[in-house]
């Protein structure tokens, strides 16, 4: 229910923790779904988190700063 945002450095990346973590939480597999944004990935992303709500997944978004112009668009999701 509540978005968690990773700041990261340069080569850093939460991806194992987090996937542990889903697999602590029997959210894995299926239930734990990750995309990587670029052009034209946030209208899969949009399905994405609107499907995970309803369907009581994770929702991983990855590379957010190569579709900083449609961040924004995440208040109306």
């Amino acid at each position: 229910m509540t978005p968690i945002i990773f700041v990261l450095s340069p080569g850093a990346s939460p991806i194992e923790q987090l996937i542990s973590l889903a697999k602590e939480h029997d959210m894995d597999g299926p239930r734990f779904k990750i995309l990587s944004l670029g052009r034209g990935q946030g209208k899969i992303a949009e399905k994405m988190i609107e499907n995970g709500r309803r369907n009581g997944e994770w929702i991983c978004l990855q590379n957010c700063h190569l579709a900083a112009s449609w961040m924004s668009e995440l208040e109306r999701i």
